[in-house]
């Protein structure tokens, strides 16, 4: 509800869900660093989606005007 300094954080890795729910399926019999690291680079792809679920986001694309691009990058191997 946004009432401490850090509640956005809570709504904010809600995110994350979708991508969980995914790799568990497809990356489930994996060990869980493995399943960690999928779901990392999952999270990429749901932000993107999320992006394109706002009609001028989608509409610009579309359009060729807005291009959207993922990233990830393991910080702790470089």
């Amino acid at each position: 509800n946004g009432s401490t300094k850090t509640d956005f954080i809570e709504e904010w890795v809600k995110i994350g869900q979708d991508a969980k729910s995914k790799v568990k399926k497809t990356h489930g019999h994996l060990p869980l660093d493995e399943q960690c690291a999928a779901c990392e680079k999952e999270s990429v792809n749901v932000s993107l989606a999320n992006l394109l679920s706002y009609p001028f986001v989608r509409e610009a694309v579309l359009a060729k005007k807005l291009a959207l691009h993922g990233a990830h990058y393991n910080f702790v191997d470089g």
